[in-house]
């Protein structure tokens, strides 16, 4: 009974996002527009919570929010700024089914040279008067070019989960930001001599602040594990452009052990072969909701 009972919840909740019955709030970034409801954002997301029962801010109100598109003008390394459309379909896609999926593997794009990074001032979701208040949609952008706009974002793999990642922590997702990285660590540590390996570890350092360590342990203890990459030019580049990578390394090879095999990060978790012999490796399938 309890099975059919989650089955029934999660067939309900996936109706309502394909069908949009009953929604109360859009999402709005860049041409996407997402129809959503108000309690299961809100129950998910805390950027979202105050956004819509605080009676603070106008988005509430008019149940639309805009959020500002890397798609636009804006300064694209001032990731604190804006906010990509394909990663805001992904976590609206969490909030309905508790998981999100690339449709395909997208492994060249376009490989950004080595800059240093902006701090990203906070690492808490919280709407702030510039990010909340209504924005009208621009009506300037016509239909000139047939072809829909591509995001001027890297999007290999690892990089799709990092940005997703890196949005659950701007909008306080507790349960997307682990999943998040839990699905970048599958990628690194499989693909780790990746020729993107570099445009990765670039990404991760640009976008996340230095106290959101997550995805930074994952890719330290993949150089780490693998340190003939680091000889590499592009890999010496990065290290170049990021003091705070070159340190975490250094203090890990003098005043620590080397960190555990990547097998252990995935020790109870949804990636663990121990823990599950579906082929989705979930403990439950997503699929037939079979339990392991």
């Amino acid at each position: 009974m309890a099975d059919m009972d989650r089955y029934s919840l999660k067939r309900g909740l996936a109706d309502i996002f394909n069908t949009g019955k009953l929604a109360d709030f859009t999402i709005v970034c860049g041409p996407e527009r997402f129809k959503v409801h108000k309690l299961i954002i809100s129950l998910q997301s805390q950027y979202f919570d105050t956004l819509c029962n605080s009676g603070r801010y106008r988005d509430g109100h008019t149940g639309v929010v805009t959020l500002t598109s890397i798609l636009q003008s804006v300064d694209p390394d001032d990731y604190t700024s804006w906010d990509d459309p394909e990663t805001i379909k992904h976590m609206v896609y969490y909030f309905y089914h508790t998981d999100y999926q690339i449709d395909k593997p997208n492994i060249t794009q376009m490989s950004p040279s080595p800059r240093k990074s902006k701090r990203v001032k906070t690492s808490h979701a919280r709407p702030t008067r510039r990010r909340i208040l209504f924005e009208e949609e621009d009506d300037d952008d016509d239909d000139d070019d047939d072809e829909p706009e591509q995001s001027p974002l890297p999007s290999h793999d690892a990089v799709i989960h990092a940005k997703v990642f890196a949005a659950a922590v701007k909008y306080g997702v507790p349960g997307l930001k682990t999943l998040a990285a839990l699905k970048f660590a599958k990628v690194v540590f499989e693909q780790w001599n990746d020729d993107n390996f570099a445009q990765i570890v670039q990404f991760v350092f640009s976008t996340t602040a230095a106290d959101v360590k997550d995805l930074r342990e994952i890719v330290i203890k993949a150089l780490l594990d693998h340190t003939a990459i680091l000889s590499q030019p592009d890999i010496k580049a990065v290290l170049a452009a990021h003091a705070d990578l070159m340190y975490s390394l250094i203090l890990a090879t003098t005043s620590s052990p080397k960190p555990s095999s990547p097998k252990s990060w995935f020790q109870d978790s949804p990636f663990d072969d121990r823990s599950s012999t579906c082929s989705c490796r979930y403990p439950e399938c997503m699929t037939c909701l079979r339990q392991y």
